[in-house]
C-alpha cells in the first residue's frame, strides 16, 4: 500500500506535507500546458509566490514498482537531484550555485536587480544548509526538492495517467490542505473528466498516522465544489 514515511529531521525545516494520487488521467498538449498554468497561477496567488506553500506533481508511472516514500531533510551536498530539464544528476549544492550564478549572469545582461522563472524563488534557501526532499525510499532517488524543483525522473507528460499531487509548506497544515483543494478542483474544471483520487497516508517513522489525504471529511468537501471526484 502506497505510503510515505515522514522524518523528524524535516520538522524544522519545511515540516508540513500533504500528497494525494490522482488516477486516470487524460491529458493532450493543452490541457497540459493549461495545468500548468494553473499551477504557476497558484504559486502566484495562494502560495504567496511559494513562500507559504509549493506544488509539485509527479507521473507516478516512472517510478511505477515504488509504493514507499520518504520525506526528510539532511545538508545540500548530501542529496542528489536530476533537477527538472536538467542534463544529469548533481548535488543539492552544485544545483544552487549554478543557479545562483545564473540568475546573476541574466540580471547583469537584462541591467535590472530582478529575476523570473525558477530564479525568483533563490532567497527562500538562501543561508539554509539542510534542504527538504521527497525520495524514493528503497532507490533513495530524490523526486523533489521543495520550493525550487522536482525531479526529472517524474516529469510530467501527455502520457501522465497516475499522478503524486505533493503540497509542501514551512508555515501551517491549513495551507496545505487549502491549495490540495484547489488544485483538485482546478484539474476537476480543467479536465471535465472523473477524477480518480487514490488516498496517501503520510506516516511517522514509527508507523503511526500523521496525514492522509483525502478523508471522507476533505471528499465531502470537495464534492460541494467538483461533483465528479470519486474515491477509490
Amino acid at each position: 500500500k502506497f505510503k510515505i514515511v515522514y522524518d523528524m529531521s524535516v520538522k524544522n525545516i519545511r515540516g508540513f506535507i500533504l500528497c494525494c494520487i490522482v488516477n486516470n488521467l487524460e491529458f493532450n498538449a493543452n490541457t497540459l500546458k493549461e495545468f500548468f498554468k494553473l499551477q504557476t497561477k497558484l504559486h502566484d496567488t495562494l502560495c504567496k509566490k511559494r513562500e507559504l506553500a509549493t506544488i509539485a506533481t509527479h507521473d507516478l508511472d516512472l517510478i511505477s514498482s515504488s509504493v514507499h516514500f520518504r520525506y526528510a531533510a539532511k545538508k545540500k551536498g548530501n542529496i542528489n537531484i536530476h533537477p527538472l530539464n536538467g542534463p544529469k544528476s548533481i548535488t543539492c549544492t552544485e544545483y544552487f550555485e549554478n543557479l545562483k550564478r545564473e540568475a546573476e549572469i541574466i540580471r547583469k545582461e537584462k541591467k535590472r536587480s530582478s529575476v523570473s522563472g525558477i530564479y525568483k524563488f533563490l532567497d527562500l534557501l538562501k543561508d539554509k544548509e539542510d534542504f527538504a526532499f521527497l525520495e524514493v525510499a528503497d532507490t533513495q532517488v530524490c523526486i523533489s526538492l521543495p520550493p525550487i524543483t522536482n525531479s526529472e525522473v517524474t516529469k510530467m507528460s501527455v502520457n501522465t495517467k497516475r499522478m503524486l499531487l505533493e503540497i509542501t509548506s514551512n508555515t501551517n497544515a491549513a495551507i496545505c490542505y487549502k491549495v490540495m483543494s484547489e488544485m483538485i478542483q482546478m484539474l476537476s474544471k480543467l479536465t471535465n473528466e472523473t477524477l480518480e483520487l487514490q488516498q496517501v497516508r503520510i506516516l511517522n517513522s514509527d508507523e503511526t498516522l500523521k496525514t492522509l489525504y483525502p478523508s471522507k471529511v476533505d471528499l465531502l468537501e470537495l464534492e460541494n465544489e467538483a461533483t465528479k471526484i470519486v474515491h477509490s
